[in-house]
């Protein structure tokens, strides 16, 4: 006789994993969608409208600027809070708030500026 659990559990399991794995999947590019849109711009036109005009105003959410900057969510929340430079969130609704991509990226240009002062020192 075998050991084996029946054949019907296996499926199921296997299936189970299956759905995990596809969820995992779907979350992963959701997040590089949010953390880098210009790896996937869409080139399609939107009634006349280019679709890199669009990304400036793009809103990202804490986990995307977190990824960005590869640090925890708790650390992009805490330079909101106590740092003037960084941008600060905009609430959409009670309990969302969302950062403009426009503004992390002025906000990068501007510690690129200083850094390059404090270099040339």
């Amino acid at each position: 006789m075998s050991s084996s659990p029946p054949k019907s559990n296996i499926d199921a399991d296997l299936i189970s994993h299956a759905d995990a794995v596809k969820k995992k999947v779907s979350n992963k590019r959701e997040r590089i969608a949010d953390a880098a849109p210009d790896l996937v711009r869409s080139q399609s036109n939107l009634n006349g409208v280019s679709p890199d005009n669009l990304l400036g105003d793009r809103l990202l959410t804490d986990r995307a600027v977190a990824d960005l900057f590869s640090v925890s969510r708790q650390t992009v929340w805490r330079w909101a809070r106590s740092n003037n430079l960084f941008p600060k969130a905009i609430q959409i609704s009670p309990g969302t708030s969302r950062w403009r991509l426009s503004d992390i990226r002025s906000y990068l240009a501007d510690i690129g500026a200083e850094t390059n002062k404090e270099e040339a020192k």
